[in-house]
């Protein structure tokens, strides 16, 4: 097996672990759905700066190429339809470090994705682009390898990011969460602006 279809191998299991650590419903790789639940709510708006929609936006868009040697990415990412959660995804594989996966999530809010479940940590990290952040791994990873970082854009709207990085690589590179949150400031960046 390669290591870049070793890569995509753990980064489809890690999301569908993530799913199905979060309280999820239906299961299929890569496609997370949270189950409705009466105490879930969103985030205030006022703990946003202002509202971004991410509803028709490309999210294999938003890393500019500028930025993507510091990833490693050395090919366009590959766009994706999450059918679960009816929302765009991308994903990059580079040869270097490990993937990158950024979902663009119109279809509720990450207290909802997250529902309640002890297989999944999560906590707030420092916002981004000063929208508030959660970084999300299960528990008992090695390193948080593979590692999420989600970012709380509009009312049931968020982005979220994970990061796999090879074993073999974690000295190239910060830790998979902090990873991560470099790969949502990118994407941060392009939304804001």
């Amino acid at each position: 097996m390669t290591r870049t279809s070793r890569t995509r191998r753990l980064l489809a299991l890690f999301l569908t672990a993530v799913g199905l650590g979060a309280g999820c419903t239906t299961t299929s790789t890569g496609d997370p759905t949270a189950e409705n639940t009466s105490a879930t709510t969103s985030k205030e708006p006022s703990e946003r700066p202002r509202d971004i929609r991410l509803d028709g936006l490309d999210p294999c868009a938003l890393i500019p190429e500028a930025d993507q040697p510091e990833f490693y990415i050395d090919k366009p990412g590959t766009p994706q339809e999450n059918k679960t959660l009816k929302s765009p995804q991308c994903i990059w594989t580079g040869t270097e470090v490990g993937a990158f996966d950024l979902t663009l999530v119109t279809t509720g809010s990450l207290e909802k994705w997250l529902g309640s479940n002890d297989a999944v940590e999560s906590k707030d990290v420092e916002p981004i682009e000063d929208f508030p952040a959660t970084e999300i791994h299960l528990k008992g990873q090695r390193n948080n390898n593979p590692c999420d970082v989600a970012v709380d854009v509009a009312d049931d709207q968020f982005l979220v990011v994970t990061a796999l990085i090879d074993e073999l690589d974690l000295s190239k590179v910060p830790g998979p969460c902090e990873y991560a949150h470099d790969f949502a400031e990118s994407a941060m960046s392009t939304l804001v602006n």
